[in-house]
């Protein structure tokens, strides 16, 4: 009787065990479901980059001297807090601004057309909510301070990329960052990483963009930039993206009282800095390290989006 006694609590035990363990990963599936499903909708959409490269002439005095690429699009990515105004959000890692046709336009008589060229765009964060709540909400809920991982959408009919013939710097872009172009994909990623790359072998795979950086009118815009040559009018073959979200449970004990602050456990610019692309890999493991450390529970998702758009090529009479 008394064996079958410690069968029975040993049975239950090793249930309650199982249970637990289930609970655990359904709750970490429900958990990371928004960041998994902006990392894939990003993925899809990057992957429709366009940048629409040929050859003109480069003129002297009037006079055709050479061939050079050209293109009347843009493609940019670099630090986030480059490119994101802090008036909007308090950006860190990387953002990436592109074009893409995915016919988006705020003019009646323009809808429905499904390839009109869009300017679009990823960044993430740490931000309050205020400017993304419903109106009705807007004083009636408190402000809600988290990183947050938006998508930029700029219609048609706000896309200048030229001007009377004038190249447009980064206007189409910083101009038009306001909340009314701007929605939120997910909370709680801490990390939104791009890293350009024209080679999955990892010796290779950081040289063409050394320090997450990619302009393709580099050559007059950041002529500083060591691969402003060969990313002129140029996009990309292919991307690294790197996300890391942690759970909304977890931030809010860090958290705690500093309702409108980063976490200072959650601060992580010296131990992960992600300023170098060869350093990534030494980067990712600190910053996980980091995490468990502090109790964390948070999810890694990573993936290599070929970008079909691309002909690259270092070319360049």
């Amino acid at each position: 009787m008394a064996i079958l006694s410690l069968m029975i609590l040993m049975v239950s035990f090793m249930l309650g065990e199982v249970e637990k363990g289930w609970s655990r990963v359904r709750g970490g599936s429900i958990e990371f479901r928004d960041a998994r499903n902006a990392f894939e909708t990003i993925a899809n959409r990057i992957s429709q980059a366009r940048i629409d490269t040929y050859w003109d002439y480069e003129m002297d005095g009037g006079l055709p001297v050479q061939y050079r690429k050209s293109s009347h699009l843009h493609f940019v990515a670099g630090p986030a807090e480059d490119l994101v105004p802090d008036s909007l959000v308090e950006a860190s890692g990387s953002a990436i601004f592109f074009e893409a046709p995915f016919g988006i336009s705020r003019q009646q008589d323009l809808k429905g057309l499904a390839s009109l060229l869009n300017g679009w765009g990823y960044f993430a964060g740490f931000s309050g909510d205020v400017e993304w709540q419903p109106l009705f909400a807007r004083g009636a809920v408190a402000d809600r301070y988290r990183f947050r991982l938006f998508e930029y959408h700029l219609p048609t009919e706000e896309l200048v990329l030229h001007s009377e013939d004038t190249v447009v710097e980064y206007d189409w872009i910083t101009n038009h960052l306001v909340s009314e172009n701007v929605s939120v994909l997910a909370e709680n990623i801490i990390l939104f990483l791009i890293h350009p790359v024209d080679s999955t072998e990892p010796e290779e795979a950081h040289k063409l963009a050394e320090q997450y950086r990619f302009d393709s009118r580099a050559y007059s815009l950041a002529p500083e930039l060591s691969n402003a040559a060969r990313t002129q009018h140029e996009i990309p073959p292919m991307i690294k993206m790197t996300m890391v979200a942690v759970s909304e449970g977890d931030f809010g004990r860090l958290q705690g009282g500093r309702a409108n602050r980063i976490p200072v456990e959650l601060q992580f610019e010296e131990i992960a800095p992600f300023e170098k692309a060869a350093d990534f890999e030494k980067d990712l493991h600190a910053l996980e390290e980091h995490l468990q450390e502090e109790r964390v529970d948070y999810r890694v998702f990573s993936t290599v989006i070929s970008l079909r758009a691309s002909k690259w090529t270092d070319v360049n009479f």
